[in-house]
């Protein structure tokens, strides 16, 4: 093997993954805020820098004062954090960017060619779904991503990888239940193996079995109330109707294909149809095997919709470039082979309007779903504002973000592992918001135990009005905050504090 040759291929990798990278957090660095629900992941964070202990006993939440989880990425995510704050914006980046190397490791292993290979990690990187996932949210979702990549890239060899598969098998079960995934891709794989003849590694074999019972002992521990309470539905987090068919959605063909990107679909398919009925090799039955495991999970709602179609693109981000690959050797082969560059320019075009440009629009959309800074001076303004023990209805989505700024209690947020009536609950919160009489208002406030209402401009946004829709009363009274937040103070009868 040509050396040299080797060695500039990491550069270029290198040159792709740094451009890439440095693309991300221009964008991610673009909005100064993090996400909404990321100012959760914050409170964690700063509460195990001044204590050392995790946050279990939540005092700002009155719906969902029992925090559940594993500590142990929030733990490494304070570590990081500790050296810079900039850590929340660049750890999920980084950990996007890298997961790209076992994308490019398996497609050079599958091929056996860089220019496939390179195809493949600019495929998953560029995805409309990767793109823009996670630029501004420091979730643990790249990590595990990052670790169910490299598991996958390292089950061919064995001999070689064993006890880094077996490490990074932990990990992964103690930060994410992404490890769940690993397990239903390890039983579709073996299953694969099996039926094409191929011979099971023993080691394999014990990997899954490990991986389950190892899996499935850890998050029933972590989970074991929420399981008592509400047992099957702690898998849709326990969410409410409304919020689960958001979050989980129905997938549609045009989901997946807009998700996915045109030529990454297309390409994919046809590698993975290759892979099952004409090459037969094990590496790209595991990748298939992959596949079809992340495709029943996202078709049966058992994974989050965006995170479903972030590992189906990665996934079949390896496929398309095998596809990519085989197309390429097939038209070297015919008596036009000319035609290559027409139908490359051509891939080309579709690459950059199916993948490129609403990768970009996704990305700018996600990055909306941020507070402005006015946002959280008004948090602040309306905290010093508040006495200790307000109890403050906000919308949902805003509601961590205020816990962090105001440092003040919130009816709840959308953590609703724990939350009884959940689909009671938001009908309660609408009704506040849409309410056209004082007395249904006081009502709700009654039941619900609030003492003051935030109106917004998240509010605003999704409620599509500017106030709430009566005028003061005795028992309502308003004052504007900041850059225009309404807050109203309900002041009657057994409401008022």
């Amino acid at each position: 093997m040509d050396t040299s040759r080797v060695r500039w291929e990491y550069v270029l990798l290198a040159v792709l993954l740094i451009g890439l990278f440095w693309l991300r957090m221009a964008l991610a660095t673009s909005v100064p805020t993090l996400d909404y629900g990321a100012y959760s992941t914050v409170r964690e964070v700063d509460h195990i820098l001044a204590t050392g202990q995790p946050l279990r006993d939540d005092p700002l939440s009155v719906t969902g004062k029992e925090r559940l989880g594993s500590p142990i990425f929030t733990y490494l995510l304070a570590v990081l954090v500790w050296f810079t704050p900039l850590a929340y914006k660049i750890f999920p980046n980084l950990c996007m960017v890298l997961l790209l190397i076992p994308i490019y490791a398996l497609v050079r292993h599958l091929t056996g060619s860089p220019l496939a290979a390179f195809a493949g990690t600019i495929l998953a990187g560029s995805g409309p779904f990767v793109f823009g996932a996670y630029l501004n949210d420091p979730s643990p979702v790249p990590l595990a991503a990052l670790l169910f990549l490299s598991i996958l890239a390292m089950l061919h060899n064995p001999d070689k990888y064993l006890y880094p598969i077996v490490a990074l098998t932990l990990f992964l079960t103690f930060i994410h239940p992404l490890v769940l995934l690993l397990v239903l891709s390890l039983i579709v794989i073996i299953a694969l193996l099996r039926l094409e003849g191929f011979k099971i590694d023993v080691r394999i074999s014990e990997l899954f079995l490990f991986t389950l019972f190892l899996s499935v002992w850890f998050h029933i521990i972590v989970y074991k109330r929420a399981f008592a309470a509400d047992g099957l539905r702690v898998i849709w987090k326990n969410l409410p109707t409304s919020y689960a068919g958001a979050a989980f959605g129905n997938v549609t063909f045009i989901t997946v294909l807009y998700g996915l990107g045109v030529i990454a679909f297309l390409f994919g398919v046809l590698g993975a149809y290759h892979a099952l009925f004409e090459r037969r090799a094990r590496i790209s039955l595991s990748i298939v095997g992959a596949i079809i495991a992340a495709a029943a999970c996202l078709f049966l709602r058992m994974l989050e919709l965006r995170l479903g179609l972030m590992m189906l693109t990665l996934l079949l981000s390896v496929m398309a470039a095998y596809g990519l690959h085989l197309s390429a050797a097939y038209l070297a082969r015919t008596k036009a082979p000319f035609l290559r560059y027409p139908i490359g320019i051509f891939l080309f075009l579709l690459f950059l309007l199916t993948a490129i440009l609403p990768g970009l629009a996704n990305a700018n959309e996600q990055l909306k779903n941020a507070p402005t800074p006015n946002d959280l001076a008004d948090y602040r303004m309306v905290g010093d504002l508040l006495p200790n023990d307000a109890v403050i209805l906000t919308t949902l989505r805003e509601a961590e973000a205020f816990q962090y700024a105001a440092q003040r209690t919130t009816l709840t947020d959308d953590d609703f592992i724990l939350v009884r009536s959940g689909d009671e609950l938001v009908s309660d919160i609408d009704a506040v918001y849409t309410a056209r009489f004082v007395s249904s208002i006081v009502g709700r406030a009654q039941k619900l135990d609030i003492t003051h209402i935030l109106f917004s401009e998240d509010a605003r946004r999704a409620y599509q009005r500017d106030t709430l829709a009566i005028s003061n009363s005795s028992c309502l009274r308003s004052s504007v905050v900041g850059s225009g937040s309404i807050l109203y103070t309900i002041d009657c009868g057994d409401v008022a504090r």
